[in-house]
């Protein structure tokens, strides 16, 4: 009995705070309140969520238009008119089709919001065994002299245990050797040009440096890794390759990156 009477008096207090007209204070000319309040939120457009540039092209262009030969009908969806927004290029995997003026609370309508389907990355910093890197190598990145030297290089690397015994009738000798090492004798590369896909697949992957490195684990069996060397420089180029092929597909609209 005694928990009801708490909790019917703690609903009372509640209920008196929020019936309690909303004191302002003030200080150093900026105006405060003690108490929480939140203000309503004004009804806004739900954002169309799509994944390829080539989609949010053909919304913007209206050619998902049910006619487009009607007057007023050259685009593909309600309230959209390419010089009231922004097509926004918020990083190498995410363009947003925003309103151009604010609302009287400053706040932004977000017609598409068009990210890149997640895909298989390229584990960047990890070391990886013989089959792993091949496969990451070939399936991750654009086919180029790079790409192909390291894939060869990887390919003919191979962990080494070889014993050798000399016995001549009246002494024996053991001689040990372990480790990894490539078939032939070569100077691996410190520094890779590579095309990683890590945007939008419509534009050209930015190409970016990275230090390629070869060691053996515990096993004497070797391993690969790479690791960023441009300092995140490719998202500013994946960036430009997005907002030069929308200035191509949409003409007509501002693109901002």
């Amino acid at each position: 009995m005694a928990d009801v009477d708490r909790e019917a008096l703690e609903y009372l207090v509640e209920l008196g705070r929020k019936l309690v007209p909303v004191e302002k204070l003030q200080f150093g000319g900026r105006d405060y309140t003690r108490q929480e309040i939140k203000a309503v939120v004004e009804p806004m457009v739900k954002a169309i969520k799509i994944s390829t540039l080539s989609a949010l092209a053909d919304l913007c262009t209206g050619k998902f238009a049910h006619d487009s030969t009607v007057a007023g009908n050259s685009h593909a969806f309600e309230g959209f008119e390419v010089k009231k927004h922004v097509i926004h290029v918020v990083g190498p995997t995410q363009v947003q089709v925003v309103s151009a003026r604010s609302n009287q609370w400053k706040d932004r309508e977000v017609l598409i919001d068009c990210n890149l389907t997640e895909t298989t990355a390229f584990p960047l910093g990890k070391f990886l065994n013989q089959d792993e890197f091949i496969i990451a190598v070939l399936s991750c990145c654009v086919q180029n002299d790079d790409r192909d030297y390291v894939a060869k290089l990887a390919g003919n690397a191979m962990a080494e245990k070889v014993s050798t015994v000399q016995d001549d009738g009246v002494s024996q000798n053991v001689a040990t050797r372990s480790g990894a090492h490539l078939a032939n004798a070569e100077t691996v590369k410190n520094i890779v040009e590579l095309q990683l896909y890590r945007t939008f697949r419509e534009v050209t992957q930015p190409k970016s440096r990275f230090l390629f490195r070869l060691k053996q684990n515990g096993e004497n069996i070797p391993t690969f890794a790479f690791f960023e060397a441009d300092g995140g420089a490719w998202k500013l180029d994946a960036i430009e390759n997005v907002a030069r092929f929308l200035r191509t597909q949409v003409p007509d609209a501002v693109i901002a990156s």
